[in-house]
């Protein structure tokens, strides 16, 4: 099993290991326990290849969370009855 976990080391993600916009904020209890996000998260989480999230603001809100948190996946079409 130990032989398994060790091939799927490459899926970790380096852009984590990194500053995180949360690290030094004034918000961030209120943000974990309240679910609220900020653009400068938002920013963070989309980008990749830099630190732009410093320069965005840092004002969280509940509709922020819910935009990065909730599911993309398109709504089912038609009706949601299935017949057996």
């Amino acid at each position: 099993m130990h032989d398994a976990l060790e091939s799927l080391d490459f899926l970790i993600p380096d852009v984590l290991l990194g500053p995180a916009p949360c690290d030094v904020c004034r918000f961030r209890e209120r943000c974990g326990a309240l679910l609220l996000a900020c653009e400068a998260y938002a920013v963070f989480v989309r980008d990749v290849d830099g630190a732009r999230w410093e320069m965005a603001p840092r004002a969280p809100t509940r509709a922020g969370y819910l935009r990065l948190f909730t599911d993309k996946t398109d709504k089912p079409k038609g009706s949601q009855l299935r017949w057996v």
